[in-house]
């Protein structure tokens, strides 16, 4: 994520979803090919997670106590009930 001077952070990577999704409707890619990009994404997206899990300070988790673990927990579970919610009406 960047920074503009005195403005809002940029997440750079969702302009790039934005175009891979634009390039897949198109249809200029093959399926196969869009198959075997979704497969590497996958991959990459693990080992992203992975990078990030390594990167937590555990004695900082630690000494923050139970209070942000929960609040995160609840967050977690709201989320996954609100698509839940949402796959259910709209599938």
């Amino acid at each position: 994520m960047n920074k503009q001077k005195g403005g809002l952070p940029i997440s750079w990577f969702i302009f790039g979803f934005w175009a891979m999704g634009a390039l897949n409707t198109t249809g200029i890619v093959s399926e196969n090919s869009a198959t075997q990009i979704v497969s590497l994404s996958h991959l990459l997206m693990a080992m992203a997670m992975a990078g990030l899990a390594l990167n937590v300070n555990m004695v900082a988790f630690r000494k923050a106590g139970m209070k942000p673990f929960t609040a995160c927990l609840g967050g977690t579970l709201v989320l996954i009930g609100v698509c839940y919610t949402a796959i259910q009406l709209f599938l």
